[in-house]
């Protein structure tokens, strides 16, 4: 079977790696900016599962060559969908109520009614299931891309939960574990873990010596400690520490921590001196081991271009959060 996931922009490369270490007989066919296609005989409720992913869809049609507006190419794809239909596999799942979307570089378009409705009407008939564009527990999508090649595809993700204001998305929160290479022996910090995405993401992915999570923000640590109040495991309640304080006046030793993940501030939406990103790469460098992991998520990318001598920049991407530019950045300590 054949599916679509989008990705994270700018997170393409990792997330392939990702699949392939994550599903044996997979067939990467196409990536795209921000988008991969591939194939795999594993379940659906497995690709489902995988965090990395935003959403995924199975594969119903691919078109290529597509040109002209967006309205032409959206018709077309659904006028060649109804044509033909007889040949559409659609999966074994459930089908109550669904809607149709349809796209054009990431924005809905408009398509011709009598089509549509045409397509809604075989639909109906081969799933024995009814049409609702407000309420539906199923999507069909039409979706057109810059490149000139387009999809029509069942999502069979969920919806996700709503984020709050400035809460890191959790498919990047577990890219930035996995990419430190978590290992049962780690004790790991996240000095800027705000309401605690990230070392809540490392403490289910692998296991850990111990997992510290500071932040400055009273209001942020103590929305943090009101989750892990939930979290009913001897494990986790004896190694994971809380703590509100300034990253910068830590009472951390020298050499003390194997991992460091965090997402600092950018300087966008809090006020951070000039000098903010030279002292923090001061303390890293001081109280990772030798051979130590730091990953680094921020916008302030020319800021890396003076770190410490004792850090050696494994790998960086290049990436697009939110609307927002950044860099992912992977070191390791000499």
């Amino acid at each position: 079977m054949q599916y679509i996931s989008t990705v994270i922009s700018g997170c393409e490369n990792i997330i392939t790696d990702f699949l392939r270490t994550d599903i044996a007989d997979i067939k990467i066919l196409k990536t795209l900016n921000s988008l991969i296609l591939y194939e795999t005989k594993t379940d659906m409720d497995s690709i489902c599962n995988l965090k990395y992913l935003n959403n995924t869809f199975v594969v119903l049609k691919t078109f290529d060559n597509l040109s002209g507006t967006d309205t032409y190419v959206i018709n077309k794809m659904i006028s060649d969908t109804l044509s033909d239909y007889k040949n559409i596999n659609l999966p074994n799942r459930k089908i109550n109520v669904f809607k149709i979307f349809t796209s054009y570089e990431s924005n809905l378009v408009s398509p011709s009614g009598h089509t549509l409705s045409q397509l809604i009407d075989k639909i109906k008939q081969s799933t024995k299931s009814k049409f609702n564009p407000v309420g539906a527990d199923t999507e069909f999508w039409f979706m057109a891309r810059s490149e000139n090649i387009g999809f029509f595809a069942l999502r069979i993700t969920k919806n996700k939960k709503k984020l709050s204001p400035g809460e890191l998305r959790p498919e990047i929160a577990y890219i930035l574990c996995r990419l430190s290479k978590p290992n049962e022996n780690d004790v790991f910090c996240d000095p800027f873990c705000g309401s605690g995405a990230i070392p809540l993401e490392r403490s289910r992915i692998a296991g850990y010596r111990g997992i510290f999570a500071l932040d400055i923000n009273p209001d942020l640590i103590s929305t943090l400690k009101s989750k892990t109040k939930k979290i009913k495991n001897a494990k986790f309640n004896k190694s994971f520490f809380i703590k509100c304080q300034d990253f910068l006046q830590n009472s951390f030793d020298d050499n003390f921590l194997d991992v460091i993940v965090t997402d600092p501030p950018w300087g966008y939406f809090q006020n951070i001196s000039n000098d903010f990103y030279d002292l923090i790469m001061a303390q890293f460098a001081r109280i990772i081991k030798p051979n130590g992991r730091l990953v680094l998520l921020t916008a302030q990318k020319d800021k890396m271009k003076n770190i410490p001598v004792t850090f050696k920049l494994a790998t960086q991407y290049d990436i697009l959060l939110s609307g927002q530019k950044a860099g992912i950045f992977v070191f390791t300590k000499k």
